[in-house]
């Protein structure tokens, strides 16, 4: 029941937020915008019914790893 009500809020949000974003061709922060509220409801399914994803920060750490590694080399 909770999935479906928060699903209705983002259904309201994009209501309203997207014709504004469409309105004044904005492509980029369109994109960003349904990429996020995507995501983010892809990780409410995840926390709802306790599915396997990645955690973000984790994903985040493993692509930006090499460069922390490449700087600490730099500056030590």
């Amino acid at each position: 029941m909770s999935v479906v009500f928060l699903f209705l809020i983002a259904a309201a949000i994009g209501w309203i937020e997207l014709p504004k974003i469409v309105r004044a061709k904005n492509r980029k922060e369109l994109v960003s915008f349904v990429i996020i509220l995507l995501l983010g409801l892809l990780y409410l399914c995840d926390w709802q019914f306790h599915l396997m994803l990645p955690n973000p920060t984790e994903t985040m750490n493993r692509l930006f790893r090499p460069v922390t590694i490449w700087l600490e080399d730099l500056l030590l």
